[in-house]
């Protein structure tokens, strides 16, 4: 792993052989712009040896680390290009970092039918807005599985609550007959009239008997 500090970054870089494509990835510290000025986002400019477009390479930021892989774009031609680091506060530009990129010659690459920097960039953007929008959509499937299965163990509950309720129904109503069939089983011993008052006495049958 090749890791630049971003405030000494070499004059020249060597970013790979003409040609190669995705062969070599470069990281660049950044913390010390991020202790200085927040968190914010980063864009990696690149410029090819006697073109006028400067495009943005395709770069990821990760903690305090910039992560480049350099693709067939920026190793299309062979010589030194122009590169920045820039730093970005929302839409104000509070630090960047220039420096060039050397790309060795091959004895075997095309050089007539270098990739347009900008259709690479554009084509990077699309792969990029689907992904994104393939996420959105497993995420948003994965939220309506979770309502399901939320609105399934609600019923559940709902179910076992009934199903509780039932059996303490049951219960009281086995209790209930139980009672009713204990008051057949007895019959009258002793009825008696004291002061006004009458008292009923019972005693137990055998069914047996």
């Amino acid at each position: 792993m090749i890791i630049f500090d971003v405030d000494n970054i070499p004059n020249n870089v060597a970013i790979g052989i003409q040609g190669e494509n995705k062969a070599k990835t470069l990281f660049f510290n950044i913390g010390q712009w991020i202790d200085q000025y927040g968190d914010g986002t980063v864009l990696l400019l690149f410029k090819r040896l006697g073109e006028s477009v400067i495009y943005p390479a395709e770069v990821s930021k990760e903690d305090n680390l910039v992560r480049w892989t350099i693709t067939s774009t920026e190793t299309a031609k062979w010589g030194k290009h122009d590169a920045a680091l820039v730093f970005k506060i929302g839409e104000t530009i509070v630090k960047s970092r220039k420096f060039t990129c050397c790309v060795s010659q091959s004895l075997t690459a095309n050089t007539d039918h270098a990739p347009d920097p900008y259709q690479s960039y554009i084509d990077t953007v699309i792969t990029n807005a689907q992904s994104a929008e393939e996420s959105a959509s497993a995420a948003a499937a994965e939220s309506e599985a979770a309502m399901v299965s939320a609105t399934a163990a609600e019923n559940s509950a709902s179910d076992a609550a009934r199903s509780a309720a039932a059996a303490k129904d049951s219960e009281d109503s086995a209790a209930n007959y139980a009672e009713i069939i204990s008051a057949f089983m007895r019959e009258p011993m002793e009825i008696e009239d004291k002061d006004g008052n009458i008292s009923i006495s019972y005693k137990e049958v055998d069914d047996g008997e």
